[in-house]
């Protein structure tokens, strides 16, 4: 017998990790595209979130295997679901791409407010196509 039910967790497996990836970008693309990587392909963007991505800072909606929704959480400056570091960039992007990548991603984030302690900032929530309306991302 097949479980129907929603379960939330914090942890995922490395097959899952590439859902997720795949579900960030499917629900953001023109943001990757234009704002945030400047990818060539979604291939590319997912690529770069399964090595930038800090898969535990947060909540899966799964059912059965299948990731339906993830909540990324902030919690600050090194506890956050987006964490892109060089070496992502580099591993992806070669150096010269890496390099004006990482530079303007971390002159945009000079502009973002740091959180209050205690805080928790949620950033993203992203449902499936077919999860949505189901309550998951509520």
């Amino acid at each position: 017998m097949i479980n129907s039910e929603i379960q939330f967790t914090r942890s995922i497996s490395q097959q899952q990790r590439e859902e997720v990836a795949r579900l960030v970008y499917r629900a953001f693309p023109a943001k990757h595209r234009n704002m945030w990587i400047y990818n060539k392909s979604e291939e590319e963007a997912v690529r770069f979130l399964q090595e930038g991505l800090d898969f535990g800072q947060a909540i899966y909606a799964v059912r059965d295997t299948e990731v339906l929704g993830v909540v990324g959480l902030n919690m600050g400056k090194e506890q956050k679901f987006f964490r892109f570091h060089m070496p992502a960039f580099r591993k992806i992007f070669g150096c010269f791409g890496a390099l004006w990548r990482y530079a303007k991603y971390e002159a945009e984030l000079l502009f973002h407010m740091p959180l209050p302690k205690q805080a928790v900032k949620i950033d993203p929530i992203v449902v499936s196509e077919k999860a949505r309306g189901m309550g998951v991302g509520s």
